[in-house]
Order: C-alpha cells, then structure tokens, then sequence
C-alpha cells in the first residue's frame, strides 16, 4: 500500500474511538480476604497484591490462630473464592 492508498483508506475507513478512564486502574486494586467468611465470628483480615499472597497468609493465619494443622487443596480452593478486589486506599 503506498502513502497515498493509506490516505485514501484512513479517509473511508470507519474510525474507532476508545475511551479509557484513569479513575480505575489495576494500580488502583488490591485483593483482600476477611477471615469470618470462613470462620465464623474472626474479624481478620488482609490484603495483598496479589492471589497467592493472599492464600499465604490465611493458611499461617489458620495455622496459628486457628490451630488448622493440615491445609487441604478445597480449603485453598474456599480461600480463593472469598478473595476479592478493594481500591488501595492512602496510609
């Protein structure tokens, strides 16, 4: 295609306008897990960039305060599908 063609196909070609909004971005985005969706009454919670994180740290935190020895794989699959995304906020 020569300069010309491109001109002439850019001229009668439809054009697409994307918008895109920087109110929300992933930077914006965190993962948290709050504790009683699991266990009943515990008010722990935390967030983390990211997933396996997340899982990290519920598994110590249902080692040590929950006194869960073993984790099985559904206990991890439970975990994941509390885990959600919350806007980082300013500390």
């Amino acid at each position: 295609m020569t300069p010309r063609n491109a001109e002439a196909t850019a001229a009668t070609s439809p054009h697409y306008v994307v918008l895109l909004s920087g109110l929300c971005t992933m930077e914006d985005k965190m993962k948290a897990f709050e504790c009683g969706t699991l266990v009943p009454g515990c008010t722990w919670h935390t967030k983390a960039e990211d997933t396996a994180e997340i899982v990290r740290r519920v598994t110590e935190h249902l080692r040590s305060a929950h006194e869960e020895e073993v984790i099985r794989p559904n206990m991890v699959e439970e975990i994941k599908a509390r885990i959600h995304e919350v806007e980082k906020t300013e500390h």
